[in-house]
């Protein structure tokens, strides 16, 4: 049976990986000054990515892990998400749009929900390093035609969630 609390979290938990993997994020104006705490958590999470980047290259080809599928054979909302984080960043990387944001810099608070979810963060990063090895590879194997539109189609995402992040006028 499916728990309503995870459908209806699982699109939110989408939404900040794709936009986190896209670069989106508030308007530059001035920094807010960041407290201490959210500073050292902060510097948990990237201590926590560095580990996942010593971690060697996963087979893209391998299957999932068992975590990553649910009771009826389907994938679970995380490992929905770090696919598509994955991909995003490796995509993000191949069009030499990097640093602005991805797996290692996503957001702390988010990290805490899935986390709070009952994810099991260990097998959400084993998904994520896979999906990102197979798009990696494949984004490689393409042509430079199919190369450019990717990052084509990638930057137009990247737009359209930095119009989201700063709120679409309504009509």
């Amino acid at each position: 049976m499916r728990n309503p609390r995870q459908v209806h979290v699982a699109l939110p938990i989408t939404l900040v990986l794709v936009l986190a993997a896209c670069g989106a994020g508030a308007p530059e104006d001035a920094p807010a000054p960041v407290p201490a705490a959210a500073e050292q958590e902060a510097r948990g999470v990237q201590a926590q990515a560095a580990e996942a980047d010593a971690a060697p290259v996963p087979d893209p080809d391998a299957p999932l892990p068992e975590a990553a599928m649910g009771e009826h054979g389907r994938l679970q909302p995380w490992a929905m998400a770090a696919q598509m984080g994955g991909g995003l960043q490796a995509l993000a990387e191949g069009c030499g749009i990097e640093g602005d944001a991805g797996f290692d810099d996503m957001d702390a608070g988010a990290r805490d929900q899935l986390e709070s979810l009952g994810t099991d963060m260990k097998a959400f990063e084993a998904v994520w390093r896979q999906a990102h090895a197979k798009a990696k590879r494949d984004f490689a194997a393409g042509t430079a035609e199919q190369r450019a539109q990717s990052c084509a189609e990638l930057e137009e995402l990247r737009q359209m969630s930095g119009q989201y992040s700063r709120g679409v006028p309504q009509p």
